[in-house]
């Protein structure tokens, strides 16, 4: 450990091939850690961008929708705000319902929803069409 100094703080530091690649350091004051932590983060996947979501009323989710929440950088609205975007994505769950809206402002946070959709294996079922179905230009579900 090499002791740092810096006004009246004390903290050992590991030296840096010691120190995890997450930058984590045992031997940091938890709330330095805790800061650190914050601003090294990883975002959400679709490039910081968030895009609006609301579940419908007595839908039930789907069994997959922790992955939607975990990889979309989403803010929770109502319904009606979600329908006020001019792009609309619809998910649908086992029983064939659409649960959730996702509303885009742009076309870059359309196509990055739909591509992290897609990744999560998900398959639109307007991707042949160009016609929107239920008020959305997307509608993703289960193969």
């Amino acid at each position: 450990m090499v002791p740092l100094f810096h006004a009246s703080i004390k903290i050992a530091v590991r030296p840096a091939s010691k120190i995890a690649a997450d930058g984590y350091n045992p031997a940091m004051p938890p709330a330095m850690a805790a800061a650190i932590s914050n601003t090294m983060r990883p975002r959400a996947r679709n490039k910081g961008k968030p895009v609006n979501t609301a579940l419908l009323d007595d839908k039930k989710p789907a069994h997959f929708d922790k992955h939607i929440i975990g990889n979309l950088l989403l803010d929770v609205a109502t319904p009606g705000e979600v329908r006020e975007e001019p792009m609309l994505i619809g998910v649908r769950n086992e029983a064939g319902e659409i649960y959730r809206l996702i509303g885009a402002a742009t076309l870059n946070s359309f196509m990055n929803a739909v591509e992290e959709l897609f990744d999560l294996g998900l398959v639109d079922e307007l991707q042949d069409t160009e016609e929107p179905k239920d008020g959305c230009d997307a509608i993703f579900s289960e193969p």
